[in-house]
């Protein structure tokens, strides 16, 4: 009965978990479609270009550019050229002789809030929403490629650190484990919060990837240590 009851606790705090992490996923969407859906276009449109502004003033003209130049690529290629594009159009601002493919979403902003003008702001915010996510993603990749060095010695030194303390006298410390992944899944959900969110961070958003990298990296490091072998 013990052991029944044990395992119903395990899978009941695993599902509220997970209800949790798709509850904040969820909030992270909707806040992203209430943006697209309210902000007027041209002001969302200047608080991207300054998140842009912002990236260029950290990294250099030079490798600026070169970030453009893949971003660009990349927007073109997977949202202009595959024809996302074309069927977000044909949902929402369909032809006079079609009807739109999502008709309540449709007739809400259509009807309820001036009518095509903000269907229009609507379909051109989204657009802006994936340059800005494409853009961030980018960065991530960026900041990868340049702190790989140190995130690996990290990690490096976290196992040396293991394999020293695994002789000493004490018994695993499962607790603290626990604890650096919960605090693991908060900054991974976080990340993905501010990754396809409006900018709500300024010109901190510029390194906010460099500042996740390293965060996941030294939890990583200490759940590697935290784990410790008996002596005997």
């Amino acid at each position: 009965m013990m052991t029944t009851n044990a395992s119903s606790n395990r899978i009941s705090v695993s599902m509220t978990r997970t209800q949790i992490i798709f509850l904040i996923i969820t909030l992270a969407v909707g806040a992203s479609g209430l943006a697209v859906a309210v902000l007027d276009h041209d002001a969302y449109k200047l608080q991207v270009q300054k998140e842009l502004s912002y990236a260029e003033q950290t990294l250099g003209q030079q490798q600026w550019q070169k970030m453009q130049e893949v971003v660009n690529d990349r927007y073109k290629r997977h949202f202009k050229l595959s024809g996302h594009y074309d069927t977000l159009h044909a949902m929402f601002i369909p032809a006079h002789d079609e009807p739109a493919r999502f008709k309540t979403i449709t007739r809400i902003l259509g009807k309820d809030l001036n009518g095509d003008r903000t269907l229009d702001n609507f379909v051109n915010n989204i657009q802006v929403l994936v340059y800005q996510v494409t853009f961030r993603l980018t960065a991530l990749e960026y900041w990868l490629s340049l702190l790989t060095p140190l995130l690996v010695c990290i990690l490096i030194s976290a196992i040396n650190e293991w394999r020293i303390k695994q002789y000493q006298v004490g018994g695993a410390s499962t607790t603290r484990a626990r604890i650096y992944i919960k605090v693991t899944w908060l900054v991974v959900i976080g990340a993905i919060f501010l990754t396809i969110t409006p900018n709500m961070l300024g010109k901190v958003s510029v390194v906010m990837p460099a500042i996740v990298l390293l965060t996941i990296t030294l939890i990583a490091g200490q759940f590697i240590k935290s784990y410790q072998k008996d002596a005997s």
